[in-house]
C-alpha cells in the first residue's frame, strides 16, 4: 500500500517471471504445443466453449476426476519429450501411439459437441464417435507393441500370473457390456443411424479390448531391470487397478439397472457408485500410467545422447572469437 492509501496492485517478481519466461522459450516446440493443448482443454471445459461445461463444483475430488487424467493424456507426448528428448526415435511406436492418444483426446469431445443435435446423436457425431474409438484402438495398439519391445523376454510366473487374471476380468466386463449393448437394442427410427450406432457399439468393444492388451503388456513389464522400478510398478499398479474396477464398473450397473426400478435408479444411487468406482479406475488407475511414463516406463535400454554442438567454422559459418573486442586504431 503506498502512502495515499492505494492499493499496489499485485506483481510477479521480475525474477521469477524473467525465470518462467526463459524456460518457455528453451521448451521444445511440441512440449509447449501439447502443454498450450491441455490448457485449451482445461478452460473450455471450465467455461462451456468448444464443448460442453465440466463443473464439479466445490468438490476437490471432482475436479480432480474431471480434468486431471484426461488433461495427462494430452500431456503425454510432451512428458515423454521431456523425459527423453529423442523419444520419436528411441521409441516410435510409443511416442507416435502417444501423439494420436493426446491429439484425440483434446479434439473427440469439442467435434462431438460441433455436431451433436439438440435431440442427441446425429449420424455425424456418431461417425466422430466410431473414428475416435479407431484411432484410440490404434493407438493403444502401437503404445503396447513399443512397451512390449522393452519387456523382459520371460517374466516371472507370478507377474504373468497375475497379467492374465487382470485381463480375464476385464474380458468378463467387456463380455458384460457387449451383451447388455446388444440385450438393450437401438432403436432411432433412422436406420442409418441406427446401423452407425451398431457400428460404433462394435467398435468400441475392440477399443477396450486392445486397451485390456496394453495393459496386460504394461503389468507383464514388472521386474525389467533395465528400466526405473518405481516407473514399472506404478504403471503396474494403475493398469491393475483400471483393469479390475472398470470391470466392476460395468458388472456393477449392469446389475443395479437390472434390479432397480426406475424410481431407485433416479434417486441417485447407481451415480455415486459410478462415479467412485471411475474415480478409482481413471483418477487413480490411468493418472498413475501416465505418470509412470514420466518415471521412465519407456525408457529404452540405450542412454540418451544430446545432439553435438554445431562448430560454426566446420558448417561454413563465421569464425567466433573469445577475445575480447579491441578499439580501432587510428592514424593520425
Amino acid at each position: 500500500m503506498t502512502d495515499s492509501g492505494v492499493v499496489d496492485p499485485i506483481r510477479v517478481p521480475d525474477w521469477l517471471r524473467d525465470a518462467v519466461r526463459d524456460v518457455w522459450r528453451e521448451t521444445p516446440l511440441l512440449v509447449r504445443v501439447f502443454v498450450g493443448l491441455a490448457l485449451l482443454d482445461i478452460v473450455s471445459r471450465g467455461l462451456g466453449f468448444l464443448q460442453p461445461r465440466t463443473d464439479p463444483g466445490l468438490d476437490l475430488f471432482g475436479i480432480y476426476a474431471m480434468f486431471v487424467p484426461h488433461d495427462l493424456w494430452i500431456l503425454l507426448p510432451a512428458v515423454l519429450l521431456i523425459r527423453r528428448p529423442d523419444a520419436a526415435r528411441a521409441t516410435p511406436l510409443v511416442w507416435w501411439g502417444a501423439v494420436i492418444v493426446a491429439a484425440v483426446t483434446a479434439v473427440e469431445r469439442p467435434l462431438e459437441s460441433l455436431f451433436t443435435g439438440s435431440f442427441g446423436a446425429t449420424p455425424m457425431s456418431t461417425e466422430i464417435g466410431i473414428l475416435a474409438s479407431i484411432a484410440f484402438l490404434v493407438a493403444w495398439l502401437l503404445m503396447a507393441r513399443g512397451l512390449a519391445a522393452l519387456n523382459p523376454t520371460a517374466p516371472t510366473p507370478q507377474v504373468a500370473g497375475f497379467a492374465n487374471l487382470v485381463v480375464g476380468i476385464g474380458a468378463v466386463g467387456l463380455v458384460v457390456q457387449l451383451a447388455r449393448s446388444l440385450a438393450d437394442g437401438i432403436v432411432t427410427g433412422d436406420p442409418a443411424l441406427d446401423g452407425l450406432l451398431v457400428l460404433g457399439n462394435i467398435v468400441a468393444v475392440a477399443r477396450l479390448a486392445t486397451w485390456l492388451y496394453l495393459l496386460w503388456i504394461v503389468i507383464r513389464g514388472v521386474g525389467d531391470t533395465r528400466r526405473p522400478m518405481i516407473a514399472t510398478l506404478a504403471a503396474a499398479i494403475g493398469a491393475a487397478i483400471t483393469g479390475l474396477f472398470d470391470a466392476v464398473t460395468t458388472m456393477t450397473t449392469t446389475a443395479m439397472l437390472a434390479l432397480q426400478t426406475p424410481g431407485q435408479i433416479a434417486t441417485g444411487a447407481l451415480g455415486d457408485v459410478t462415479f467412485a468406482l471411475a474415480l478409482l479406475s481413471v483418477g487413480i488407475g490411468q493418472a498413475l500410467i501416465v505418470v509412470a511414463f514420466g518415471l521412465g516406463l519407456a525408457e529404452p535400454p540405450v542412454p540418451y545422447v544430446p545432439p553435438p554442438a554445431v562448430d560454426p567454422v566446420a558448417s561454413g559459418g563465421p569464425a567466433v572469437s573469445d577475445a575480447p573486442p579491441q578499439a580501432d586504431l587510428i592514424e593520425l
